[in-house]
């Protein structure tokens, strides 16, 4: 079998390659038909309703801000709390001494 596989296919890999860039074409036009399916069904907008740069930059910092103050509330908190337990412990633990020495 020098020439190849025998039968039809003797020209090597050509029919092949011309198959599998059909099946990629196809795959194609079956992905352009689901992007018009789903444009389709997207509600209409204007050029005011899509968000710009400065938009997304300018929420970005307002979420930035807002979590740090959270943070910093939800911090003071556990510092007030520890704080708190740790003056009831230290108090206890007073007590304890003047009572059983």
């Amino acid at each position: 079998m020098p020439g190849g596989p025998p039968g039809p296919f003797r020209g090597g890999h050509r029919p092949r390659r011309r198959a599998r860039a059909l099946d990629i074409a196809d795959a194609g036009a079956k992905n352009i038909v689901r992007a018009d399916t789903l444009m389709a069904h997207l509600p209409p907008v204007t050029w005011n309703d899509v968000a710009t740069k400065a938009d997304v930059e300018a929420a970005c910092d307002r979420l930035g801000d807002r979590l740090r103050a959270e943070l910093s509330h939800a911090m003071e908190r556990k510092i007030r709390w520890m704080v708190r337990f740790n003056t009831a412990l230290v108090a206890a633990a007073l007590a304890a001494d003047r009572l059983l020495f």
